[in-house]
């Protein structure tokens, strides 16, 4: 094959490959089979809110505090996103947001006994769901699976960085 059609035939592979992964990253999330798992929070607020319950769980020197620069870290979203994201659990009750001294010191979140509810029964939920298809697809085949597109998300990352 001549350097020029080998150009080309990669480039249509790319096209369909990044075609592809793009339609299964819409799909696991957009799944409206799967919809009935988020009723009453987003997907943003779920895994906003796990990571503010792990915070207070395995952080026990802030006292419970999640600050939304972690948190904004953590999301790789930012803090205008975060911030807005916060405003939204607390109009639910879900989080408490306070801040250090006069807010230069830090603003944080703390998740109320409404949040841990909602988040102790959504995992419930889906930890019913996740144990069938888990036990269908194999574990070694899930931690595969999610060790891969934690490397993709670090290459994803990367590029995006490197285009600023």
């Amino acid at each position: 094959m001549t350097a020029e059609k080998q150009k080309g035939h990669n480039n249509f592979d790319i096209s369909s490959l990044s075609n592809e992964l793009i339609y299964r990253r819409f799909m696991l999330i957009n799944n409206n089979e799967l919809s009935h798992f988020f009723s009453e929070m987003t997907i943003p607020e779920y895994i906003a809110l796990n990571l503010i319950l792990k915070n207070e769980k395995n952080d026990p020197i802030y006292g419970g505090k999640t600050y939304l620069s972690d948190l904004a870290e953590s999301l790789h979203r930012p803090m205008r996103y975060v911030s807005k994201l916060s405003r939204t659990l607390q109009d639910k009750g879900l989080v408490i947001w306070k801040h250090d001294g006069d807010g230069e010191q830090g603003t944080y979140v703390m998740i109320t006994d409404d949040g841990k509810a909602l988040i102790e029964k959504h995992q419930k939920t889906t930890q019913a769901f996740y144990t069938h298809v888990v036990e269908k697809f194999g574990q070694q085949n899930m931690i595969k699976l999610l060790d891969l597109m934690k490397q993709l998300d670090t290459v994803i990352t990367s590029e995006l960085e490197g285009e600023k």
